[in-house]
């Protein structure tokens, strides 16, 4: 049994002098695992973790260039650093980052360019795979990343996943009622779930094999995150069996497609991610395995969390919904007098207020508030020293929220991003706008996301007014979450 430390960050810009300037703050908690060669070997394993921390001590900086904070020992961590991981109130001034507590490896938030590499936490690597697609190495990445950027091509988005976007939209919102309230975050994630599920491995939704997955996910995400107690009836234990059953369904999938390509037989499904995946790349059934499971989360996750947040700053800002209303009234008045139906890329491309109302979105609800990294080269950042090896964590959130930076920062205001009406305080928004993370790990599904987004939102308007069945909040732990769903109740627009 080993008692080990976490690090949890959050964190508001230090300074307006630099978009990349990030500072954080955070809390250290204790988590017992068991199981495992850590588990097997507890007294060793403390000998390893002392012999690592006296190379990394003897490896620090001086105390005049390090980052502030305290290497000694402490069960609950820097207690002056503590804070509330409510949405979407932050911190209000606090140093450009620091380090704490020394049963943990040192840390910064901050990044800089080709110094850094991706670094998962153990825990996160081990739950979710042996490769993982964001942690993977950088050939393996580069293999991955082109498979994810050509399947989600302007091209393919224009013609194939615009259409399939629109059919998913319509399925959910179609089984909405006036009456009783119900979970607009549940409905959220089955539209995107549905929709990965589609296009990653051709599962129709509402099919017992597609509902079945979809509980099992729910389990899996559940326990991902709790701390990693791995005995029966634990969070844990449900999460990695989850895991098991989803990575059989995928296994599954692919045994029976490879069966049709060796008989021959023709395979409607080839369109899906699995099928560009086995034909286009020359990664093992095990990489591919994996690279279907992250997609799902990432694709999943993320993008219906930031529906369910519309969908909740919306209903805050009346007079945000009556101009949403009225740019998706014109375009299905036009649609009408052609004779037309279903949205297409046009349709998409006229929608302008929508792109405000997702980047306020996205820029005030940061459903992805960090990522981590290690750096790779000894790295000057900002009047410290940063030693090769420690990581670092990148604050999205510290940046959105800096009122250097952005006016008002705490209130949702599309009108921010509209043309001339920039609300910024130094530089233009999108300069300091990262809701998708940056450089060669852009996340690849960034336009999908916003294409979900605004085709949801197009019928819901069109069809639905709404407002909240009772008050609720989103709360960060680490990922985001409506403490009560998101309850809803909706009122048919005749």
């Amino acid at each position: 049994m080993l008692l080990k430390r976490f690090f949890v960050f959050f964190g508001a810009a230090a300074s307006s002098s630099s978009p990349s300037s990030y500072c954080c703050y955070y809390w250290s908690y204790s988590m017992i695992t068991t199981g495992g060669e850590e588990g097997r070997s507890g007294s060793s394993t403390f000998r390893r973790a002392a012999a690592e921390w006296a190379g990394r001590s003897s490896a620090r900086p001086s105390p005049t260039s390090s980052p502030p904070g305290d290497l000694r020992g402490r069960i609950h961590g820097e207690p002056h650093l503590q804070a509330r991981k409510d949405l979407p109130v932050g911190p209000v001034r606090f140093p450009d980052g620091g380090i704490g507590g020394r049963g943990a490896e040192p840390v910064r938030a901050a990044e800089r360019g080709a110094a850094v590499r991706v670094q998962l936490p153990a825990e996160h690597r081990r739950d979710t795979g042996e490769v993982v697609y964001a942690g993977a190495g950088r050939e393996m990445h580069r293999e991955m990343r082109m498979i994810s950027l050509n399947f989600m091509s302007n091209t393919r988005l224009r013609d194939h996943l615009l259409p399939e976007v629109e059919r998913h939209a319509l399925h959910v919102l179609r089984s909405w009622h006036e009456g009783p309230p119900f979970s607009a975050q549940d409905e959220a994630k089955k539209f995107s779930f549905n929709l990965m599920a589609k296009n990653i491995m051709s599962m129709d939704p509402g099919e017992a094999e597609t509902e079945k997955l979809r509980r099992e996910y729910i389990t899996f995400m559940k326990g991902v995150v709790s701390a990693p107690l791995n005995f029966p009836g634990t969070p844990y234990y449900k999460a990695l069996k989850s895991r098991s059953a989803i990575l059989t369904v995928i296994e599954r999938k692919m045994e029976e497609r490879m069966r049709k390509m060796n008989q021959k037989v023709e395979i409607i499904e080839e369109d899906d991610l699995l099928g560009w995946a086995m034909k286009q790349s020359k990664l093992s059934k095990e990489q591919i395995l994996d690279l279907l499971l992250s997609l799902l989360f990432a694709g999943h996750e993320t993008s219906s969390m930031a529906l369910a947040l519309a969908i909740f700053f919306l209903e805050g800002c009346p007079k945000a919904v009556r101009e949403l209303r009225e740019e998706h009234f014109e375009i299905a008045r036009k649609k009408k007098d052609c004779g037309e139906s279903r949205l297409n890329w046009e349709d998409y491309k006229k929608m302008e207020f929508t792109q405000c109302v997702i980047n306020e979105t996205l820029r005030l609800g940061n459903v992805v508030r960090f990522v981590h990294r290690r750096v790779i080269r000894d790295v000057h950042y900002n009047g410290y020293d940063i030693p090769r090896g420690w990581k670092i964590l990148p604050v999205f959130a510290a940046v959105h929220l800096d009122s250097s930076l952005y006016q008002d920062p705490h209130q949702f205001n599309p009108w921010r991003w509209k043309s001339g009406l920039s609300s910024a305080v130094s530089l233009p928004p999108t300069s300091n706008f990262m809701p998708y993370g940056g450089g060669p790990r852009l996340c690849a599904g960034s336009e999908l996301a916003k294409l979900e987004m605004a085709v949801f939102l197009h019928y819901l308007v069109l069809k639905f007014s709404w407002e909240l069945a009772e008050p609720d909040q989103a709360l960060a732990h680490p990922f985001l979450d409506f403490q009560k769903g998101l309850p809803i109740k909706v009122y048919s627009i005749t």
